[in-house]
């Protein structure tokens, strides 16, 4: 019987040779591994679109819930900010008063906002584009900020000769009101405008007959200077009636009356998201509604299915309606 070592092939013959070369051969194979097809790789790709295609929607849910935290947090600040301050004045901030454009709600709620530096730094004696305030307007107030709005924390237009006027923008309104005209609030027999709580003239406390549970104080109106909504009719402005009123030392007002706006922007309805137009009301770019902070301090989002008597009554403070919940 032939032993292990006759059996190994002789380097110097024609079989020791091809032994080796398959020896050889081998290690090739094994130093270099076989890489992936086109289709493979056509394959995992697919499979890495698919699951970015179902993380994307969650992902851009999660943000856009962030953001709408964020709004609802500032909301909050503000309510709590307007009832300190009432608490101190024994009335709620007010818009120019009488035609006084010196003296606005945001304005007076700074120092309750943590920006009693800028409250300051302001002369009540001059216009908003006079001396320093030129410059103070420009000042960005992060309360007056919602994330998920579109508009520009500065803009600039022209307002007075060729020298643009830069404003920060805001992003909420106060309610100044409803239209007692309006015909879906007939039966309040109020042939006038129905003040809201932080409007033109002061409102004490103990006026608000529908409690602070039913009556709204700021909404979200937002877009700065541009003009959105579906009522923008072609040829029209894309801008908001009173520039300044997209910043926070403008009026800053919001009110109700949807049969009349609704028959002017020729749309069905004008309640939530018809228009960030002044005097008009809740505008925002979250999906079905806008928030809202009721006297209370809480906020609520208001459905763009509201009732339109409803948030008629939530913008008023002695209609006399007995709203179950928003």
């Amino acid at each position: 019987m032939a032993s292990e070592s006759s059996k190994r092939p002789t380097p110097g013959t024609l079989w020791g040779q091809r032994c080796l070369s398959h020896d050889a051969r081998e290690v090739g194979r094994q130093a270099w591994p076989r890489g992936f097809t086109l289709v493979e790789v056509l394959v995992v790709v697919a499979i890495i679109g698919v699951l970015v295609a179902l993380l994307l929607p969650a992902v851009q849910a999660a943000r856009e819930s962030a953001r709408k935290a964020t709004c609802v947090n500032n909301m909050k600040q503000m309510g709590l900010a307007a009832n300190l301050y009432a608490d101190s004045y024994r009335v709620f901030p007010v818009s120019w008063p009488e035609g006084d454009g010196t003296i606005t709600w945001a304005r007076e709620l700074l120092p309750y906002l943590d920006h009693q530096p800028l409250y300051d730094a302001w002369d009540g004696d001059l216009g908003f584009f006079e001396g320093p305030n030129g410059d103070l307007a420009a000042t960005i107030v992060p309360a007056y900020k919602c994330p998920t709005a579109p508009s520009k924390p500065v803009y600039t237009y022209e307002k007075v000769g060729p020298q643009p006027t830069a404003m920060a923008s805001i992003d909420y309104k106060s309610c100044q009101g409803a239209n007692g005209f309006d015909p879906l609030v007939a039966h309040w027999g109020r042939r006038e405008w129905v003040d809201g709580v932080v409007s033109r003239h002061p409102t004490r406390p103990a006026e608000i007959a529908d409690g602070l549970s039913q009556t709204v104080l700021l909404v979200e109106s937002v877009g700065g200077v541009e003009l959105y909504g579906p009522d923008r009719l072609p040829g029209s402005p894309d801008r908001i009636w009173y520039p300044e009123d997209g910043s926070w030392v403008g009026r800053a007002l919001s009110s109700v009356s949807p049969s009349a706006y609704a028959l002017f922007r020729r749309v069905n309805r004008c309640t939530v998201n018809c228009s960030n137009m002044y005097d008009y009301g809740p505008y925002s770019f979250h999906v079905g509604g806008a928030y809202s902070v009721l006297g209370d301090g809480s906020a609520h989002f208001l459905s763009e299915g509201i009732d339109p008597a409803v948030l008629m009554g939530l913008y008023s403070y002695d209609d006399g309606d007995d709203i179950p919940g928003i």
